[in-house]
């Protein structure tokens, strides 16, 4: 679904409080990483060998090395690329996907960016690419009231087997790329928005597929955002209204059946969030608005930071998150 967001002007702060507990109050200190000079910002960050990459709205690929900050584009050396929209590493090669009126799959080859043009994503307008292992999954937009559903194995390309008709009105956001995962070989889920929100998952590839409504508010703009899941029962589902980024009615919901149910978080994230991340047991969302955790799965959550981002990544050590003007800010992880 074609999403743009409004960026707002809000300063990077150096350091904040956050509340861990009714109790305990903890300062967290951030650092900005600035990547580029180009006023650009970031919908996909991943990192790699201590390598930040990002996949910009201006249609290029920056890479900030963490430990000699050197700083490298790659852009495409024989036509333009529009915004893209998600990137991933899979067999340890790294893809962008461009979304718009034409979707592509850019591979970042011999310091460039070569396009890979498939006939049957031509028209697609592709939302988020997940990998794990040895495949991928990447969904798009209906065409003609179909969900657009590919997976990569084998270093090939194809169209997942079963389809998935779409409700009227019903399609994905592409604001961070994360509306997509990959649990396992096997295993791929998405989740929608607009006039109905809902979970899809299958078990086999992408040959047959199970949903459950999402109980988001109803509306274009609004719904599921970003899913992700610890593990293949766990998991938490983020999103809200993208117009309205203060508002935390129905914002966050958690499964501990793999999706079969879903709970509405206790405390919600601070507003509309576009991205949801897991490491060391604990869960970040973020959005224009802020950052916030959840120590309990999804349940409650507290704010970190109230300035604006698009999409998170981790290492070991610290949390990244694209901001505006070609901007990471980087924080230590809360365990």
């Amino acid at each position: 679904m074609k999403l743009l967001l409004p960026l707002f002007f809000i300063s990077i702060l150096t350091s904040c409080k956050i509340l861990k507990s009714t109790n305990e109050l903890t300062s967290i200190k951030s650092e900005i990483i600035q990547y580029t000079e180009d006023s650009c910002y970031a919908r996909g960050i991943l990192i790699k060998n201590n390598i930040l990459f990002t996949a910009n709205s201006n249609g290029k690929i920056y890479s900030y090395n963490l430990s000699t900050k050197e700083k490298i584009s790659y852009e495409s050396k024989s036509e333009k690329i529009q915004e893209l929209r998600d990137i991933q590493i899979i067999n340890d090669e790294i893809i962008a996907i461009q979304s718009g009126t034409t979707g592509l799959a850019v591979h970042l080859k011999n310091n460039a960016l070569e396009i890979e043009k498939h006939q049957f994503w031509d028209s697609v307008f592709l939302d988020g690419i997940d990998g794990a292992n040895n495949i991928a999954f990447m969904m798009g937009d209906p065409i003609q009231n179909v969900f657009s559903l590919y997976k990569y194995e084998n270093n090939k390309w194809g169209k997942c087997i079963g389809n998935i008709a779409a409700l009227e009105g019903e399609a994905g956001f592409s604001a961070s790329g994360t509306n997509v995962q990959v649990l396992n070989d096997s295993t791929f889920i998405f989740v929608s928005g607009g006039s109905q929100s809902r979970f899809l998952k299958s078990n086999n590839k992408g040959k047959t597929w199970s949903s459950k409504l999402l109980p988001f508010e109803q509306g274009e703009g609004i719904g599921a955002f970003s899913v992700c899941f610890k593990d293949d029962l766990s998991g938490v589902v983020v999103g809200g209204n993208y117009t309205q980024p203060s508002n935390k009615m129905k914002n966050a919901f958690y499964t501990t059946d793999g999706g079969k149910t879903w709970g509405i978080s206790r405390i919600s994230p601070n507003g509309y969030r576009s991205s949801v991340h897991f490491k060391k047991g604990v869960y970040y969302t973020c959005g224009t608005n802020g950052l916030d955790y959840s120590l309990d799965y999804g349940k409650t959550w507290f704010s970190i930071s109230k300035n604006c981002y698009f999409a998170m990544t981790s290492d070991n050590e610290n949390l990244y998150l694209t901001s505006k003007n070609g901007q990471i800010e980087m924080f230590k992880l809360i365990k």
